[in-house]
């Protein structure tokens, strides 16, 4: 009959990965400086190392992200032209200073939604200013609203 007999502790076992499970503290970062090298909030900063693939480790609740791979993931990002958003400062206002320009690039996709968003405040004063003319043209003509010849249900009116 065969014992199972018990494994010495000594000699290692062929099958024990070559790597310790816990990670030495210089090479895996916190979310929160994660999210700092990335220029994005942590849950995003999350989500990013997921998605590409980042070693990471669970210290209790807290989860660390492997430097390198971080780094390499910044740099695949453009992240060192991004600016984070703050609140803005107060504006301080006075006869002698001349804004100058600024130098921090921004990134193309947040120009476009800016310049949309010009674009459509843009189309809603020519809307006014012509509304304006033609109240000047005849200032006393009633001004024609459309009544709806039935009331519409509520979730009818949200589509409109």
């Amino acid at each position: 009959m065969s014992r199972h007999m018990p494994m010495r502790r000594d000699i290692p076992r062929l099958d024990a990965p070559a790597y310790t499970s816990r990670p030495m503290d210089a090479d895996y970062l916190p979310v929160e400086r994660v999210a700092q090298l990335l220029a994005v909030s942590t849950r995003h900063a999350h989500r990013a190392c997921q998605k590409a693939g980042v070693r990471s480790s669970k210290a209790g609740r807290r989860t660390l992200y492997h430097r390198l791979d971080v780094e390499r993931l910044a740099v695949e990002l453009g992240a060192e032209y991004r600016t984070v958003e703050t609140s803005p400062a107060p504006a301080v206002a006075t006869e002698t200073a001349v804004a100058e320009p600024s130098t921090a690039l921004v990134p193309y996709d947040a120009l476009q939604r800016q310049l949309a968003d010009v674009q459509s405040e843009l189309a809603e004063v020519k809307a006014m200013l012509a509304l304006l003319v033609e109240r000047q043209d005849a200032p006393n003509a009633p001004a024609v609203v459309e009544t709806p010849t039935r009331r519409l249900t509520w979730w009818r009116r949200l589509f409109r």
